[in-house]
């Protein structure tokens, strides 16, 4: 499948998990990436002009980022299909505007991360195809490393943030200065990239506070594609992702609960190794960039006809 994808190259980023997974559709697609930090990027350039620079597509790709990058200007106006990946779309003060724009572009299929955001997509009268599609990740980044258990607990974010109740992650704050209580030997600083890597490897425990919209964001499989035991707050689409409780990872209630468990799997290094091993196992599995790849293509063929 020959691909056009218009974004930003977003690999610099602190999160470039995204990123990542753009990069990978080369796997198996013939991909143009168009875009600002891609080399040969011209602003000045309409879709139709960038189409005729690079010959014919099979579809248009676009993703989050793409708001951001002039290339999208008259991309409606081309007959080519246009998939759009959709990673945020909760009811916030910029619904309305996202909601003009879906209208405006015309997309042929959304693949959305959450399966609140088909919902959402659905009650705003947003009359486009729409399928599932989870988040993955870079099996040949996020792995398991030769290195030493020398953190007790890596948390999700970094913990000079002044997270409160009003922010999309209001109990981030709370877990760090539980494990703060709990003296242990913790990495909550900002780390990022290949540092953050090697962190999850470096801890024993790593903990998911989820936001406000209880979304399975993309630190499930990168902390489980390093082989590290993961504590969570339950999530929407656990089940759905074939994600199971005590098997993959542990869920925790509240924020006693996670303590408790915290002592708990720190005493039981034998059972947590095994949930361990069985949670990178199916990561790697189910849920790798190059398995969603794969299943993206399929959709697509199924739901236009490609």
């Amino acid at each position: 499948m020959k691909i056009l994808l218009l974004s930003v190259n977003s690999l610099g980023r602190r999160n470039w998990g995204h990123q990542r997974f753009l990069d990978d559709l080369t796997l198996i697609n013939d991909v143009v990436y168009y875009g600002l930090g891609y080399e040969g990027y011209n602003p000045k350039l309409t879709v139709p002009e960038v189409i005729k620079k690079y010959g014919k597509f099979d579809i248009i790709f676009t993703n989050h980022w793409g708001w951001k990058t002039r290339p999208l200007k008259w991309s409606y106006k081309v007959d080519i299909p246009h998939v759009h990946l959709l990673l945020d779309y909760v009811p916030t003060h910029k619904l309305k505007r996202l909601n003009r724009r879906f209208k405006k572009y015309r997309f042929d299929l959304i693949l959305a991360r959450t399966s609140r955001a088909i919902e959402l997509l659905e009650k705003n009268n947003i009359n486009v195809k729409s399928r599932f599609f989870p988040f993955s990740v870079d099996t040949e980044v996020y792995k398991k490393q030769k290195v030493q258990k020398i953190y007790d607990v890596i948390t999700s974010s970094s913990r000079s943030e002044k997270l409160t109740s009003e922010t999309k992650y209001p109990h981030r704050w709370d877990v760090h200065n539980l494990v703060n209580r709990m003296d242990l030997k913790a990495r909550t600083d900002l780390v990022v990239h290949f540092d953050y890597i090697k962190a999850i490897n470096q801890s024993k425990i790593a903990i998911i506070s989820n936001n406000i919209y209880k979304s399975l964001n993309m630190k499930y499989t990168e902390f489980l594609s390093c082989g590290t035991f993961v504590l969570a707050d339950k999530p929407d689409d656990f089940e759905i992702c074939g994600y199971k409780n005590k098997e993959h990872l542990v869920l925790y209630k509240d924020l006693q609960d996670l303590e408790k468990l915290i002592r708990y799997y720190l005493d039981h290094s034998e059972e947590r190794e095994r949930i361990a091993k069985q949670g990178m196992e199916f990561v790697r599995k189910y849920h790798s960039n190059e398995v969603r790849v794969k299943e993206m293509e399929s959709i697509i063929i199924e739901e236009l006809s490609i």
